[in-house]
């Protein structure tokens, strides 16, 4: 049996993962290909199961819609690496969210990796905040993580969040 979990007195929780999701990349440019959002899922210690969480756009503090992603790439439970790219896989993504697992053994999900698209619009910051939710084998810790997506750089100028601004 596992260590009893002192706080609550419940068998076989001692050890228990606590997941959370952080930013690791959290500031992208739009249109850069080579500069995407990345997240990742990761728990507090090794578990001899997998743990599971579902991940999605947050309820709240998003300025981000699938109009302004051109991929989200993720691992699936079957170490399997998917890429959407259409607007509706990207919405389904956003709304109803994906299970993020992490194997047995590990303390680390692979990334979600998400590529903004260049548009034409002078705009301001965007974010876009990742929620984790319905843990399975493990507790939720931070349970939110944004990522901040900048309007193109203006070349000639070289100032942040100018690329599409108006002359």
């Amino acid at each position: 049996l596992d260590n009893d979990n002192p706080d609550t007195e419940e068998p076989n929780d001692g050890d228990k993962p606590t997941v959370s999701i952080v930013a690791t990349d959290g500031q992208a440019i739009e249109g850069a290909d080579n500069d995407p959002l990345v997240f990742t899922v990761s728990q507090t210690n090794v578990s001899n199961v997998d743990t599971t969480v579902n991940v999605k756009l947050g309820a709240s503090n998003n300025s981000i819609d699938a109009a302004d992603i051109a991929t989200i790439s993720y691992t699936d439970a079957a170490g399997t690496v998917v890429t959407l790219s259409t607007q509706a896989a990207i919405t389904d993504f956003l709304t109803n969210g994906v299970t993020i697992t992490i194997k047995a053994g590990q303390i680390t999900a692979p990334a979600i990796t998400v590529t903004v698209v260049d548009d034409a619009i002078y705009e301001q910051s965007e974010e876009m905040v990742l929620e984790i939710s319905t843990p399975v084998n493990a507790t939720i810790g931070t349970a939110t993580a944004t990522g901040v997506v900048l309007d193109n750089d203006n070349p000639d100028t070289e100032e942040p969040n100018d690329g599409d601004k108006p002359t």
